[in-house]
């Protein structure tokens, strides 16, 4: 008898130990199934974190906006994207970049470099949304850009030669620049004392408009296949007004109680001349026109007898002549 009742007592611990065993586990799979299978994550500011936060952030988050980087965009430019989500991401990994140029696929990488592709192409950028296990969270958003072009440049202009003069032929000495390497074609304008000079769209001037002391400038437009530059002027340049010349000699003697002398001058530069008696003798005359003097001597002393006489052009160019005057009358 005290043996069964020992057994007794061991049938009914093992009994207890497997009951409570199975209410653990019973109690350990309820909260699994409460928990959606994972584990309980702990608590930051009220809400759970970890990788259940994370997926539904994700499924949650759209793109916005899609925006190339730069515009305008040229062969130089590297392009880049600028993404904007709601609510914002900051994982780079969190998108995935698919690039186009005219509709082919070139690239899947964060940025575009242009260097090798031409002017004018069309490169659009798909930008998806992907979620965790790499699946896009929704349809891609799209934005393009056409690669446009730098217009040529006009770095110098120069005018040759300095100085000039009247009936000289004035040359263009331009450098451009293009920074594509297009052809450059050079439009020209010259203006002479402010007037556009028609039909002479070439790199020099003629030597037949070119008169003393005008003022030329030149104005130079490029262009290249594409696009037209900003037109450029050159410095302004004054032709050298060179100043008349006296050939003659004055008479040293009157002839008859009269003297007559007849300046003889030309002007370099063709201009017309206009003759000025500066000092002389009273009753001495000088012709303005012909450059003729004329006096009917008389007495004179020696203070009066010296003869001082200009010839200028119309532009400012001028000579003198100085001499004195000796009469048989004295």
């Amino acid at each position: 008898m005290k043996e069964q009742t020992n057994g007794s007592r061991v049938n009914r611990r093992l009994l207890f130990m497997v009951l409570l065993l199975l209410a653990l586990l019973w109690f350990s799979t309820r909260d699994r199934e409460k928990s959606g299978g994972h584990p309980k994550q702990p608590m930051q500011g009220g809400k759970e974190v970890g990788g259940l936060q994370g997926d539904r952030q994700q499924r949650d988050q759209t793109i916005r906006i899609v925006a190339i980087q730069p515009k305008p965009a040229d062969v130089r430019s590297v392009l880049r994207v600028d993404v904007e989500a709601d609510p914002p991401s900051f994982e780079a990994s969190a998108y995935r970049y698919r690039w186009l140029v005219n509709k082919q696929d070139v690239s899947h990488e964060a940025t575009l470099p242009l260097k090798r592709f031409q002017q004018g192409d069309i490169v659009s950028v798909e930008v998806t949304l992907l979620q965790a296990d790499g699946v896009a969270s929704s349809p891609p958003v799209i934005d393009s850009v056409k690669i446009g072009n730098n217009p040529p440049v006009i770095k110098l202009i120069r005018l040759i030669p300095i100085p000039v003069s009247a009936g000289e032929a004035v040359r263009a000495e331009v450098t451009s620049e293009d920074i594509e390497g297009d052809f450059v074609h050079l439009t020209y304008e010259w203006q002479v004392n402010r007037q556009p000079i028609p039909a002479n769209d070439r790199e020099s001037l003629d030597g037949t408009l070119v008169h003393s002391a005008d003022q030329i400038v030149l104005f130079v437009t490029p262009s290249d296949p594409f696009s037209k530059g900003m037109q450029q002027v050159s410095p302004l340049i004054t032709v050298l007004n060179r100043s008349p010349e006296i050939d003659s000699l004055p008479p040293r003697q009157d002839e008859k109680g009269r003297y007559r002398y007849q300046v003889v001058a030309r002007d370099p530069d063709g201009d017309l001349l206009h003759y000025t008696l500066i000092e002389g003798p009273p009753g001495m005359k000088i012709d303005s026109a012909s450059g003729l003097i004329d006096w009917e001597v008389i007495r004179l002393s020696d203070e009066q007898s010296h003869v001082r006489m200009k010839v200028s052009d119309e532009k400012g160019g001028e000579v003198t002549q100085e001499f004195r005057v000796q009469t048989t009358s004295h």
